[in-house]
């Protein structure tokens, strides 16, 4: 065995023909395109996030200054609870941005450069057995790409977690200041 994460012993790799290695290779191809799904529906969902908490946050924050300002009357307190909220809202925009931008991915299929090379060529194996070992090649490619994808994919989605974890503690910080804003306007 080699030092790959996943290999097949050579006495097992004399097992598989030209029609098992086919039936490989199309489903390899099905589960690396579903990572790619994956990694769409969280940049879609990240961009939603986006949408939606940039609004919120903007009219948030304008209405606990537009208080603040119109009252002159907080207390230390107050301005603790803005900044912490203010913090959060832009570390949860900040990841989000970059979920957006393009991410760090593998596609399916390879550059011709890549799959046809010098030495398989000169290899002095019949065309059959040529054609055999690409495909061997391939699939080795395949599951290193959908092991990377999905890696990167579950860093995505425990961003998105993180995320969606700080905007609910931003909200709730928002409403506690404001409450507090409004309890001390009333005191008055």
């Amino acid at each position: 065995m080699s030092n790959d994460p996943w290999s097949i012993d050579p006495e097992n790799k004399k097992q598989v023909d030209d029609n098992l290695a086919g039936f490989i290779i199309e489903h390899a191809d099905k589960s690396l395109r579903h990572t790619i799904e994956v990694a769409d529906k969280a940049t879609n969902r990240a961009f939603t996030l986006l949408i939606i908490l940039l609004p919120i946050t903007s009219t948030f924050v304008g209405l606990l200054v537009n208080e603040i300002k119109e009252k002159h009357k907080y207390r230390t307190l107050d301005l603790y609870f803005f900044g912490i909220l203010i913090i959060i809202c832009l570390l949860a925009l900040g990841m989000l941005v970059k979920l957006i931008f393009p991410r760090d991915s593998m596609v399916a299929g390879r550059e011709p450069k890549d799959i046809l090379t010098n030495e398989m060529l000169q290899n002095e194996l019949p065309v059959e057995k040529k054609l055999l070992a690409f495909k061997f090649n391939e699939i080795k490619n395949y599951q290193s790409r959908i092991t990377y994808n999905r890696q990167q994919n579950a860093e995505r989605i425990a961003s998105i977690s993180h995320i969606l974890r700080w905007t609910g503690i931003a909200a709730f910080i928002a409403i506690i200041t404001y409450v507090i804003i409004l309890y001390q306007l009333a005191a008055q």
